[in-house]
């Protein structure tokens, strides 16, 4: 069928605007979002729910982040990097945006960590693991990590108190506080530093293990899935 000049001449200006339309309508949304724009240009994404950025493209490549403030990032093997995230420009064009593996292991090195005071065996919580011994700033007193004990047939199984199994330290012998945050080891028999903790009720090192918080195991697993994560797309982004 052959239609005037001005109908044809129409649709070839009605097929780019629908393509538009189109790929306006497969945006993304969350951590992927899926290029709008030609990829020889400027490309606007979500770095955050309240903050976004512009991509800026050359001949299909990613040249450089333009932050809100004017800031230019250069891309490196297709990543952007942020203050606290990483941008990547995958082969297919799409970017993702995660947080930096170091600010993830920051919140991995933060977690909880449980001590008992040497003398009364009372917690003392600290925002990640502070060596052995840790001074207690409040009082000067040792605290060391909390231990338990897994064997099944240990006695210690039953002797727990509240929601904590059976709680135990590992105190080396001949430690002296040289200052409040300072120790000296030179008067720990070498066997004490090379033996390993063990049950004070089975004598069973085995099953010695450091005690987490309830809390503690599941936010590790989760930061340890979100690291894998980030190094999954790393590499997709280099492929």
């Amino acid at each position: 069928m052959n239609f005037p000049k001005t109908i044809r001449r129409a649709g070839l200006v009605i097929a780019p605007l629908a393509l538009v339309a189109f790929l306006v309508g497969c945006r993304q949304e969350g951590t992927t979002v899926t290029p709008v724009v030609s990829k020889d240009g400027e490309e606007t994404i979500h770095l955050s729910d309240t903050e976004t950025a512009t991509i800026l493209w050359e001949r299909g490549r990613p040249v450089a982040l333009k932050k809100t403030n004017g800031e230019r990032i250069p891309f490196q093997q297709r990543e952007a990097a942020l203050e606290k995230r990483i941008v990547l420009a995958m082969p297919d064009g799409s970017i993702e945006v995660h947080r930096r593996p170091d600010v993830v292991n920051e919140d991995l090195d933060g977690l909880h960590h449980l001590y008992l005071k040497e003398a009364s065996l009372a917690e003392v919580i600290t925002d990640g693991g502070k060596g052995e011994p840790y001074i207690d700033p409040s009082d000067g007193a040792f605290c060391w990590t909390a231990r338990t004990c897994t064997n099944p047939d240990c006695p210690s199984q039953t002797m727990g108190q509240g929601d904590r199994p059976y709680l135990f330290i590992n105190r080396l012998p001949g430690v002296k506080k040289l200052s409040a945050d300072r120790v000296d080891f030179t008067g720990v028999p070498a066997a004490a530093l090379e033996a390993p903790p063990k049950c004070p009720v089975c004598g069973n090192s085995e099953y010695v293990e450091v005690y987490e918080l309830p809390d503690v195991g599941e936010r590790r697993q989760q930061l340890a899935k979100e690291l894998g994560t980030v190094r999954s797309a790393r590499d997709r982004a280099r492929e």
